[in-house]
């Protein structure tokens, strides 16, 4: 049948249409072929649990649900690129740390800008989007041979930069590294040779619109499977009409438009778009809610007849009784209504201005609640023991960076003793490593010696010289980044960092802390993760500790932990632009006031607007920021 079409408005049953055709497929079938379905890569959980609940059949069986991510990484593994090592995420950025400062002096405009913070992970940002809209270095090296007369100085610079850190950066992984940003392009060569999904049936689901690249596989899915459907959220009627591109539904148009000739292309059969039969599902208990879906953005809409019942608009003095007027009403719903917690979402444009208060709030009213966004977890404990062991031995065990260590509570040392030590250091102006790790025992006060805190201070200073002064030597022997790696990973193993991070979960899930729990066990597995990584892509490098520690930082930087909810009956909390809620009967939203939502543009990457216009008049389209 080729390409399908399934086209609605917002809560017209698009996702409930699939569901039900993948369920009757498991029912009729329970070991066929695979049945695929693709999400947005934050949608796979809830999809999952939306498929397996809604069919006759317990579980999933046949049907996969996967992100386009996620099902290159199962392709490749079964048809190719296993035998080349995957660069995730935090591989990359520090590849692309050691890259920039292998070439530091030979960039135009990045040089400065390479030392600040955050460069790195703008610069990976700009470098996957290059590779998901298939932009070469070879073009851009194009583009500023042919065009230049068209591009301001400062943008042919940062092309010029771009270039030769992106030709570099392919060096770097040879034939032997697979970056996350080639994934798609391996996929969409290898598609049709996969037992799995070559003659099985797909379904995309939740998209708005895709990169060249999901283009590129989408393409290959066509020619190799037998029916591609493709849900879009627009009014089934504008697909035979022209539609301005400031219309509301403007990107869904194009994404079908530009699906149909791909096809037409590609000689496949188009089958007649598919509405689903019962329109409005999600809405249509609230006529109000439908109303507004419908007229939000018709400025000759008539007023609602009547005053909504089941809208409401309320104003607060500030964010804090904003969020305590929320609390207060999903309490109201759960004691009047009957509503559970799972009913209920929040919704915010981002979480910068709402994300201490809604926890602080909502655990003060005993709502249970999830939010669902990545955390950066540069700051925990394990993380800064990493950082602040590397910087004691650079800076030959200076006060701070050694204090940092002990602090962590990563030490098999009692607080207090830590803070008798640190007295004493201060006290006595003690730096250096000569002193720290002198098998002297260092001589207290005298004030010190009949409370027994001298003793204290000796042995809390021996365990100090045990750890990092091992770490010291390890280092000093190492030339190699895999030598670093060896000796900081002998460092936890050493302090038992495992074990006590497993500890801290056990604890915080017994006092019902069931994400700090996860957190705790994930943060252990994102530092290992990060070691392997460092060591498969440049860990047979020589490079200066002081180099190997700024690589190390950026990874750490780069880690961010994305958690399932440890619970079913929760208040999930989102931001707008990752939303993919569950069916719920109440929805709360936030901060909404002008400059917040609709947001104002901010530019925070290395291109700016403008640049991204001139290199769109000179036919090489990047998104816009």
């Amino acid at each position: 049948m080729g390409l399908r079409l399934i086209l609605g408005r917002a809560g017209s049953g698009k996702s409930t249409l699939i569901y039900k055709e993948i369920n009757e497929l498991v029912a009729a079938d329970p070991g066929g072929k695979p049945l695929w379905l693709l999400v947005p890569e934050q949608a796979t959980s809830q999809a999952e649990r939306d498929l397996a609940t809604t069919g006759p059949v317990p579980g999933i069986m046949r049907a996969r649900v996967v992100s386009f991510q996620r099902l290159a990484y199962q392709m490749l593994h079964e048809v190719a690129g296993a035998a080349r090592v995957q660069v995730g995420e935090l591989g990359r950025h520090m590849i692309i740390r050691r890259v920039v400062e292998q070439h530091k002096q030979e960039l135009r405009t990045f040089y400065r800008a390479a030392q600040q913070p955050g460069f790195v992970r703008k610069l990976a940002e700009l470098i996957s989007e290059l590779k998901s809209c298939q932009i070469t270095p070879a073009d851009l090296t194009a583009l500023l041979e042919a065009q230049a007369d068209r591009l301001t100085p400062t943008l042919q610079n940062k092309l010029h930069d771009l270039a030769l850190l992106c030709n570099h950066l392919a060096e770097q992984y040879g034939d032997t590294y697979l970056d996350t940003g080639d994934c798609l392009n391996l996929l969409a060569e290898n598609l049709a040779k996969s037992p799995s999904l070559a003659g099985s049936q797909i379904w995309l689901d939740g998209f708005n619109g895709f990169t060249p690249q999901e283009y590129a596989v989408i393409a290959q899915m066509l020619l190799a499977c037998p029916q591609v459907s493709v849900s879009l959220t627009m009014p089934p009627q504008l697909l035979r009409h022209r539609v301005r591109d400031d219309h509301v539904f403007y990107s869904p148009w194009e994404t079908a438009h530009r699906l149909m000739q791909l096809a037409s292309d590609l000689g496949v059969a188009i089958a007649p778009p598919v509405v689903p039969a019962e329109q409005n599902l999600r809405s249509q208990t609230n006529e109000a809610l439908q109303y507004l879906e419908r007229n939000y953005f018709n400025p000759l809409a008539r007023p609602y007849p009547e005053p909504p019942e089941k809208i409401k608009v309320v104003a607060a003095g500030n964010r804090r009784a904003e969020v305590e007027a929320a609390a207060a009403e999903i309490l109201r719903l759960c004691r009047e209504e009957n509503y559970r917690y799972r009913d209920i979402s929040i919704t915010l444009r981002d979480f910068a201005d709402y994300d201490y208060l809604l926890t602080t709030v909502l655990t003060d009213f005993g709502i249970p609640h999830f939010l669902d966004r990545k955390r950066k977890v540069d700051q925990h404990p394990a993380l800064e023991l990493v950082r602040s062991a590397l910087e004691t031995v650079l800076e030959n065990f200076l006060y701070e960076p050694v204090f940092r260590c002990l602090k962590t509570d990563l030490f098999p040392c009692q607080r207090d003793a830590i803070d008798l030590l640190e007295n004493y250091v201060l006290a006595m102006g003690i730096r250096g490593s000569s002193s720290w790790l002198d098998n002297k025992d260092w001589i207290p006060p005298q004030d010190m010696t009949d409370s027994g805190a001298g003793e204290a201070i000796n042995t809390a200073r021996r365990m100090v010289a045990t750890h990092l002064g091992q770490l010291a030597q390890a280092l000093k022997e190492g030339t190699t980044a895999r030598d670093y790696t060896v000796a900081l990973y002998n460092f936890l193993d050493g302090l038992q960092v495992e074990s006590q991070l497993l500890a801290w979960a056990e604890k915080a899930a017994n006092e019902g802390e069931l994400e700090a729990a996860s957190l705790h066990t994930l943060v252990w597995s994102a530092l290992v993760g990060l070691l392997d990584e460092l060591v498969a892509g440049v860990g047979q490098e020589e490079l200066p500790l002081a180099e190997y520690a700024r690589i190390v930082d950026s990874g750490l930087e780069a880690i961010e932990l994305g958690l399932i909810p440890p619970e079913l009956d929760q208040v999930i909390i989102t931001s707008l632009g990752r939303s993919r809620n569950p069916e719920v009967k109440a929805a709360l939203v936030l901060g909404v006031s002008e400059g917040v939502l609709p947001a104002r543009t901010v530019e925070d990457g290395l291109l700016t607007e403008h640049e991204r216009q001139q290199l769109a008049s000179c036919n090489l389209e990047l998104g816009l920021s």
